[in-house]
């Protein structure tokens, strides 16, 4: 399941600034949701939606991760939802995990993720099929 949290968190802000009808605790629900279904064994796929407006683009996945922190994920469960996860999904057994022979699309980021997630938000360099992207 695809958990979109970053999605529900930031269109309730949203709803609330603009002064629209009253959704008490939409994001504290989603993260509930959440929660049951990791506790539950069904694997979550970190993943978020859009509007024009929210989440900012580029930063809705790296709050998607730090919201699965918050509902209950350990930090490497949470990195793992955003790659390992996703590939073994969708049967891209190439991809997801480093190791020998697999295909090499890595990002480096400026801190440890498995100690704190919002360093994943820190991109210093992005490889794609073991080849140095352009920024």
């Amino acid at each position: 399941m695809v958990t979109t949290l970053a999605y529900f968190e930031a269109i309730t802000e949203q709803n609330r600034v603009a002064g629209g009808p009253e959704r008490p605790d939409r994001d504290g629900n989603a993260k509930r949701v959440a929660r049951a279904l990791h506790l539950a064994g069904v694997p979550l796929l970190a993943g978020t939606d859009a509007t024009p407006y929210v989440p900012a683009h580029g930063s809705g996945l790296h709050r998607e991760l730090v919201l699965l922190t918050e509902a209950g994920l350990s930090l490497t469960q949470a990195l793992a939802a955003a790659t390992s996860v996703p590939a073994r999904h969708f049967g891209l057994t190439d991809r997801g995990r480093i190791a020998p022979g697999l295909r090499a699309d890595l990002v480096l980021v400026d801190g440890d993720p498995t100690r704190d997630i919002t360093a994943s938000g820190s991109t210093v360099d992005v490889w794609r099929r073991g080849a140095r992207q352009r920024r």
